[in-house]
């Protein structure tokens, strides 16, 4: 096969991961345990379809996967046009799902749903914003977190923000694809596996609200910036709360509905917002970064990378507002004129400096992106997915949209001024003296 054709993949999926389950008891909602574990087997496969399946030189891929369920029935031509047409507009590849009986035994329970009744069910991911909207939401009472890694780090990382959220109860969904090396590391499915647990666990307990916790760089950021021949990345946006929405409804019967409370507000926003209401503690309990210690091959290493894209758009939030130790980052010297400076205490990588440009020009990007050319045929896609989502006017998410970009290039802008005029993160930004 030439390296420039698309890569096509056919699966059949029958227990290829392993899914540890309790029996669902549901609350309220007409939905039967077996179609929810359905539901989760199906975002479990295509994860791993996804992970295990290597891009070639085009950004596209072609998937035909059979995946084997307990309740094949329920998935109708209408609800498989519905999921197909879900993973297309979130990974940019092109899919064929066709549904079998399963013949495996149904998963033996491992896990206990503490599912408070009618509690609204918060993404969890031990971040800052899943932690603020944690944090809101319990101003009304109490919430459900919903967590789908089971890492030791993310374990530590919510016990820890477990502490600052008295009334909040930890729902976790141990999910292993058990696929080893991840073939494929761009993973778009990744926000569809966690919608799709904060749903089941909404069904559950009867309550069908979902919140999720990502401010709008985060949910809407990566639809502005297009990086070279990728597709855009999509990730926790409101457009695919509305696909879960509907997948639910369609073959299951329940009444999920998503929300998102930052949409409109920057990391800094959010923080400013904690911080007055004396959540600083709290939210220096969270971890932002995409590189932990275990990732980076240096043990003993702080918690934080400091060069990734989360790490940066947490310090910018950060400063002046919630202290951290200074030990918190590896490469914790932003006024130092090397990457290699950075971070005195560690050897730097050629990989490190590439994530640490590549993070500083995406966040570049994302502040100046008003400004390019091809800026307005952007703003028309995005601004139509985000106005059918919401149900909102095209010019209503227009202003809303024009002001987030205003504030995160304010807030960008002034992280960078007051670096040493040749530090290494102003020469990745192109703004050295």
């Amino acid at each position: 096969m030439s390296n420039r054709a698309t890569p096509r993949f056919e699966m059949d999926i029958d227990g290829d991961f392993r899914l540890s389950l309790s029996a669902i008891h549901t609350a309220g909602t007409t939905a039967t345990a077996p179609v929810l574990e359905d539901l989760l087997t199906v975002a479990a496969a295509v994860a791993r379809a996804d992970r295990v399946s290597r891009r070639g030189f085009n950004w596209c891929r072609e998937f035909d996967l059979r995946i084997a369920l307990q309740q094949p029935a329920r998935w109708t031509p209408e609800s498989l046009h519905r999921l197909t047409s879900a993973l297309q507009w979130l990974t940019g590849d092109s899919w064929s799902i066709s549904i079998t009986q399963s013949t495996m035994p149904r998963r033996a329970a491992q896990i206990d749903w503490l599912c408070e009744p009618l509690s609204p069910v918060v993404t969890f991911s031990g971040g800052v914003d899943s932690f603020a909207a944690a944090a809101t939401t319990l101003v009304q009472g109490t919430c459900i977190l919903s967590c789908t890694e089971t890492s030791s780090r993310t374990t530590t990382v919510a016990s820890a923000c477990l502490a600052h959220l008295r009334g909040a109860k930890l729902v976790s969904v141990p999910l292993q694809l058990a696929i080893g090396d991840h073939a494929e590391p761009s993973y778009r499915t990744r926000t569809f596996v966690f919608f799709v647990a904060a749903a089941v666990t909404a069904a559950v307990n009867g309550s069908g609200r979902v919140v999720i916790g990502e401010n709008g760089q985060g949910c809407l950021g990566p639809s502005v910036v297009r990086r070279y021949n990728e597709h855009p990345h999509r990730g926790a946006h409101p457009h695919l709360g509305c696909y879960v929405e509907d997948l639910f409804r369609i073959v299951s019967g329940s009444t999920i509905k998503f929300e998102f409370p930052f949409l409109w507000r920057t990391k800094s926003d959010v923080v400013a917002e904690l911080e007055r209401a004396g959540h600083a503690l709290g939210l220096a309990a969270t971890n932002s970064c995409s590189r932990p210690p275990s990732r980076q091959g240096r043990p003993g290493a702080p918690p934080h990378c400091g060069i990734c894209a989360g790490c940066l758009l947490r310090r910018v939030a950060f400063e002046d507002r919630v202290p951290e130790a200074e030990d918190a980052y590896t490469w914790r010297l932003l006024d130092a004129s090397t990457i290699e400076d950075a971070a005195p205490d560690f050897p730097t990588h050629r990989s490190d400096v590439e994530l640490a440009r590549e993070a500083v020009a995406l966040l570049e990007q994302l502040a100046t992106t008003r400004q390019l050319p091809s800026f307005s045929s952007v703003e028309r896609i995005v601004l139509r997915e985000v106005s059918d989502a919401l149900g909102i006017a095209n010019e209503v998410a227009q202003q809303h949209l024009m002001a987030l970009l205003d504030r995160h290039s304010a807030e960008w802008n002034s992280f960078l001024e007051r670096r040493a005029p040749s530090s290494w993160i102003r020469v990745a930004a192109g703004r050295s003296q």
